[in-house]
């Protein structure tokens, strides 16, 4: 009798605790990645393919009688049409392409959410250099230009004068697979929410809020935080669930970024994917008791989750990032040990995770959960003393 085997698509680090989960729910492993990684190694078996030749993936399965049953990935934006596409050839439980691409094209994105009602700031599509100018008739610097299907801050830039369009616009194209990017006027925003869902049987959940604050420099944040509880919820809930609910996805975790300033609310973008390193796995059932991951598996088994009767709650965490230079040099792992709610704590590699180029100033990081703000902010306060070189 065959073992129940599945099917991962990248082999970073984003996937290294979705195919923890899938081994221990008895599943023989297969991902999909061109080179060896330490994920792919944690794998049961490598397929070394770029998860993009979707053909050639389907054709190796076929050819090595492999009945995978099902498809998956998390985290990873550049992976979701390519599970959608393989699911769709093998006859397997998956999203439709035509939705999915809501989710990863920006430019379609913002359209559809204009279509719905919900406030977008003005944008425009950008195939050459030349559509800038004419976005520049309507709207004044600052702007920001970003690739329409990249994530992480790759590509981004914000742009204050006609001199740095060009440098801007080569930055954007250079990390759009499709070579189309999005001018979008710059909103100064006091701070940006993100916002954790989960998807099942073509209804949608929104779960949890958090902030991002204390920016270290431009597009890179201090601290993402759970909960953010504010009057401005239910709008960007009702937001939230809108979008999903009118796009056709059959189920998934979500992940939302809205923009706030004062009263105002603005959508930013959303993924058919979880939110980051460790967020769907370990912070959401953490933070709400909910566990999407789950929710995801039986999803992807071709059943239903009743997400109205799930019952929600408010834990708190906290993602926080340092600069190399912000921390001891001999830092006691001994005593780290013992601060409660550390969940992770991280000084290497952290350019796997988050760095977009050069300029990233986020070389470490720690994941901290707590029962409430008052908790967390008690484990921040022990960690730092025993981290930093200076107050951070």
């Amino acid at each position: 009798m065959q073992m129940k085997s599945c099917v991962v698509l990248g082999g970073g680090i984003w996937q290294e605790f979705l195919i923890r989960f899938l081994q221990e729910k008895g599943y023989f492993v297969h991902v999909v990645n061109p080179v060896v990684t330490p994920t792919v190694q944690l794998g049961d078996h490598h397929l070394q393919l770029d998860i993009l030749h979707v053909d050639a993936i389907y054709e190796a399965i076929l050819q090595d009688g492999y009945r995978p049953s099902f498809v998956v990935s998390d985290q990873s934006d550049v992976a979701v049409i390519p599970v959608a596409q393989l699911a769709q050839k093998l006859g397997l439980p998956g999203n439709p392409t035509e939705a999915i691409t809501l989710f990863t094209d920006k430019n379609r994105m913002y359209d559809y959410a204009e279509r719905l009602g919900i406030p977008v700031l003005p944008y425009a599509p950008i195939r050459e250099i030349c559509d800038v100018s004419e976005f520049l008739k309507r709207c004044d610097f600052p702007i920001v230009l970003k690739p329409s299907d990249s994530t992480n801050s790759r590509g981004f830039s914000i742009v204050g004068s006609a001199a740095d369009v060009a440098v801007a616009y080569r930055h954007a194209m250079e990390n759009s697979n499709s070579h189309t990017a999005v001018v979008q006027k710059f909103f100064p925003a006091i701070f940006q929410l993100t916002v954790e869902g989960v998807a099942s049987g073509g209804c949608h959940k929104t779960l949890c809020f958090s902030h991002k604050d204390e920016y270290l420099a431009p597009g890179f944040s201090r601290s993402i935080r759970w909960p953010f509880k504010s009057p401005l919820i239910n709008q960007i809930r009702d937001y939230n669930d809108r979008f999903v609910n009118g796009s056709g996805l059959r189920f998934g975790i979500t992940h939302g970024e809205y923009l706030v300033g004062g009263q105002q609310i603005w959508f930013n973008e959303i993924a058919a994917r979880g939110g980051g390193y460790r967020i769907s796995s370990d912070i959401v059932p953490w933070v709400t008791g909910v566990n999407v991951m789950e929710i995801l598996y039986q999803s992807l088994l071709g059943q239903s989750v009743n997400l109205d009767a799930l019952a929600v709650r408010d834990k708190a965490a906290i993602i926080r990032f340092y600069r190399s230079s912000e921390l001891k040099p001999d830092i006691d792992k001994v005593q780290m040990g013992g601060i409660k709610g550390l969940l992770e704590f991280r000084s290497d590699y952290i350019q796997h995770l988050y760095a977009t180029d050069e300029s990233n100033p986020r070389d470490c990081f720690a994941i901290l959960l707590a029962e409430d703000d008052v908790d967390l902010d008690r484990c921040i306060r022990r960690l730092e003393q025993l981290i930093c070189s200076r107050p951070c």
